[in-house]
């Protein structure tokens, strides 16, 4: 019973997460989420099977082609209701136009499925779809593989000692633009945030430039206190970038010499989470995964309202409970 109608249930059910897999796999720092979604599918598929086994009087082959339009349609909701111009504003009225388009292409599967041959061209049809994302991981491994070192750009090693180690707090608010620059787009004054922080000591930069037009090249060149050098067709590798971000980077190594502890807040992203370079990780909220891999279905307003629930980032009180941990010791906090 599981080799022969189980199997494809669970191929169809694990064919959106692998793709998801094969889009992020350079991205992704943490599989506990992943590992997570791979139970919950192979229990829903399980019982999804079971069910319509038990209680179906068709042939369960019949099936297969309507699991797999649906599945399909079901992760391109997003793609369906972003790409109707004139429904752009009303989520809700793009939704029944993506449902009907479902209904219409789910009935016209089930009509086909009742002919035996297609039922067999379903089975296949799964596997070659299944394939091709899992080919595509085999092959990007294949080439990590016999080019271990692609990507990996020397840095020259930076070591010295410091005379003074206080405490450093690197906070970086992502996509916080220039006072000049809120004033001008937005019509929002900061200049009394501003001078708050000018009245606590704090150095204001009124003329910063971010050295790269995206977070991650820009973030993991600050870390790794240097420009990345383009490769010879003119591009940036993205593998050096997500390592340092991860942890791997000169601005760390330079702060254990001199031994610092490293406590990491993580952010939202998975690509800046937690990778076992840090001594100590304070972590809220671990929904990145979800979010993204959620974000193609209808389940994404229904996500970002559970979220907003669940309230802040992460509580002040968790990290001065870490700072005091290493109470004794200079610290690294990373935010």
């Amino acid at each position: 019973f599981i080799v022969k109608y189980m199997v494809y249930f669970q191929l169809i059910g694990f064919w959106p997460l692998i793709n998801f897999v094969q889009s992020n796999f350079s991205k992704l720092t943490d599989y506990t989420d992943i590992l997570i979604l791979v139970l919950f599918v192979m229990v829903s598929c399980f019982v999804l099977g079971t069910l319509i086994r038990k209680y179906s009087k068709q042939p369960i082959s019949r099936y297969y082609l309507l699991f797999l339009v649906l599945t399909a349609a079901l992760f391109n909701y997003g793609f369906v209701v972003d790409s109707l111009p004139f429904l752009k504003n009303s989520y809700l009225k793009a939704s029944y136009v993506w449902l009907l388009l479902t209904i219409l292409i789910g009935f016209g599967a089930w009509r086909l499925s009742q002919s035996s041959e297609i039922q067999k061209a379903s089975k296949l049809l799964i596997i070659v779809v299944v394939a091709i994302p899992i080919l595509e991981i085999a092959d990007n491994q294949w080439i990590e593989f016999k080019n271990p070192t692609r990507g990996d750009h020397p840095v020259q090693d930076m070591s010295f000692s410091f005379k003074h180690k206080p405490n450093v707090y690197y906070i970086m608010v992502d996509a916080y633009a220039r006072q000049d620059t809120l004033k001008e787009v937005g019509g929002f004054d900061n200049e009394p945030f501003l001078h708050q922080l000018e009245d606590r000591g704090f150095l204001v930069s009124r003329n910063a430039l971010s050295n790269y037009h995206f977070t991650t090249a820009s973030l993991s060149a600050t870390m790794n206190l240097g420009y990345h050098p383009y490769n010879q067709d003119g591009t940036l590798d993205p593998k050096p970038m997500y390592e340092a971000i991860k942890g791997n980077n000169q601005a760390r190594k330079i702060f254990k010499k001199n031994g610092y502890k490293i406590i990491n807040i993580p952010s939202h992203w998975y690509q800046f989470s937690c990778s076992g370079y840090e001594d100590k990780c304070i972590r809220k909220l671990r929904h990145e995964v979800y979010q993204k891999y959620l974000s193609k279905t209808p389940a994404r307003y229904c996500f970002e309202k559970i979220v907003d629930l669940k309230g802040g980032y992460v509580d002040f009180k968790d990290i001065m409970g870490t700072v005091k941990i290493y109470l004794q010791q200079p610290k690294l906090i990373y935010a």
